[in-house]
């Protein structure tokens, strides 16, 4: 048989369930439109029937104990959660590509400006002139002047490439890496004060969602993984606790955090010890203390975005076995798959630079005489867009220099001879194979046409790496808004479970009214008949 005061206690349960429903209602309506915050609902069950005195069945009628409400816990969906942040690396990685190239466009761009190909024009045409009036040194003044301008816009092409690449080397340094060890230590910092609070019985949702909050943005670094592993702290009591692993390419995870401890990412300069290149590393500091370099396990995030322009010099790379730049090769065979970073363009203009003078000097030369019209302004350096520069020779000329003619003198009169002149002209339209030092063919064509290919390989590339940006993108939004109908406040759905909540509310107390009444009356009336 159920207790006199049973019917009390399930009147008082119904109050206090729908008090603490109501609370979380109001709770979620005042966080509408607060940034990260999760929908949160009360936990309750039904109380069943007690169970006392199992050995015999029992003749009456069963009646459950109330309800119980065991917690307050928020509305998300961990699947979500994971394609989301895979999703944000993926999206951090081709934004912080498209970002350094379109830096490089402003510099390569010979569509909206007058570069490096209209000025070999312009030296062309000058040369042309020459042909009219050669040996004049007035008439060669011109011709010096516009290849000074063609070496200055070689200068200024390679200074600003330069600029570019330490621009993006400070922002992986200054900003990417700080940001990461700032947000690694913030979370590992919360997970200890959640762990703290769930452990002491108080409610830490809203420190949850602040590391929440740090999880999402910490996943557009690098390709993170999160487990919740749940701890038994006694009296049936469990807490959980938070560990983030770094998932590398090869499969292998690094823990970031586990618990109060957590790993530091570092930056550091080296030389590739297979192509002799500079090379820019990620480092990971682990929870023993331990530092190596990581950068063959970013496979995906701003970190490798950076590495990837940063590292990674396309054809350059081609031959020798990768493990420096982003695209590392476990068995360590020769790769070619390396990508167009700011080296390629660099090194590209570089050989621009070499082929274009050792053509030119070897035109201007005879067979008696060294008449260089290009060197190196700085003595003992191989030639490179950087440092090239009119030779000494050709810019200390009161006269004429350029050698009109390769004909011997003396057999006949040769003041006004051209041929030469021609000869060095017809070097403009004449196709040259283009080649890394390592053999590499880059392009076939001529100088004009292997600038105008330069341009176009970095719209290639621009243009794949921003259609992979809008599908990542297009495809995280969708992922977002569906997380957002899942873990967002609805304020029309708050609205009314707060109608049905303060009704539910309203019946227990009735309830209670009710058995209140009839209580006085089993108190009260009854066996007074006849008195």
């Amino acid at each position: 048989m159920s207790s006199t005061f049973a019917g009390v206690y399930k009147a008082l349960s119904g109050i206090q369930t729908s008090q603490l429903q109501l609370q979380v209602t109001g709770q979620n309506m005042t966080n509408v439109s607060t940034n990260g915050y999760t929908r949160q609902r009360a936990d309750v069950y039904s109380v069943g029937s007690s169970g006392n005195n199992m050995r015999y069945a029992s003749t009456t009628a069963a009646v459950g104990a109330g309800v119980m409400a065991t917690g307050v816990s928020q509305l998300r969906d961990p699947y979500l959660d994971i394609r989301f942040r895979s999703e944000n690396a993926k999206v951090g990685d081709t934004t912080t590509q498209l970002s350094a190239m379109s830096d490089i466009e402003n510099v390569l761009d010979e569509v909206k400006t007058d570069g490096l190909e209209a000025q070999m024009k312009a030296l062309v045409s000058q040369l042309q002139n020459l042909c009219e009036d050669a040996g004049n040194g007035v008439s060669e003044s011109t011709v010096k002047t516009s290849a000074s301008i063609l070496v200055n816009m070689f200068n200024n092409y390679s200074e600003q490439l330069s600029s570019i690449r330490n621009q993006q080397k400070g922002y992986l340094k200054d900003n990417a890496v700080n940001k990461v060890n700032q947000l690694i230590g913030n979370i590992s910092h919360l997970s200890e004060e959640i762990r703290m609070s769930e452990i002491s019985g108080s409610s830490a949702l809203e420190l949850e969602d602040q590391r929440n909050s740090m999880l999402d943005e910490l996943s557009q670094y690098v390709n993170i993984e999160i487990q919740k592993n749940s701890v038994d702290i006694g009296s049936g009591r469990t807490v959980d606790e938070l560990s983030v692993y770094l998932v590398g390419a090869s499969g292998t995870k690094h823990t970031l955090i586990n618990n109060e401890e957590y790993a530091k990412f570092g930056f550091g300069m080296g030389t590739s010890a297979t192509t002799g290149k500079e090379c820019v590393n990620v480092t990971l500091t682990d929870l023993s203390g331990s530092t190596k370099t990581i950068n063959s396990e970013l496979s995906t995030g701003v970190f490798h975005g950076y590495l990837k322009i940063l590292n990674e010099n396309g054809e350059y790379d081609a031959g020798f076995a990768v493990i420096d730049p982003v695209s590392y090769n476990p068995t360590g065979e020769t790769s070619s798959a390396s990508g167009h970073g700011i080296g390629y363009y660099q090194l590209s203009l570089d050989t621009l630079a070499q082929k274009l003078a050792a053509v030119m000097n070897a035109a201007n030369s005879t067979s008696t005489e060294n008449k260089p019209l290009f060197a190196s302004s700085v003595a003992g350096e191989q030639i490179t867009a950087s440092n090239i520069a009119l030779s000494s020779q050709w810019e200390n000329s009161t006269g004429a220099y350029i050698t009109t003619t390769k004909q011997p003198s003396g057999v006949e009169d040769n003041s006004k001879a051209t041929d030469n002149i021609l000869a060095m002209i017809k070097e403009f339209s004449t196709d040259i194979d283009f080649q890394t030092e390592n053999g590499v063919s880059l392009f076939t064509g001529t100088f004009q046409e292997f600038v105008t290919n330069l341009s176009n390989t970095l719209g290639l590339e621009q243009g794949n790496i921003s259609s992979q940006n809008n599908t990542y993108s297009t495809t995280l939004a969708t992922i977002d808004k569906q997380r957002l109908s899942v873990s967002s406040v609805d304020i029309n759905e708050e609205g009314i479970n707060l109608i049905m909540y303060n009704q539910a509310m309203t019946a227990a107390c009735r309830f209670m009214t009710t058995l209140d009444e009839s209580l006085d009356n089993v108190i009260s009336k009854m066996g007074i008949v006849g008195r």
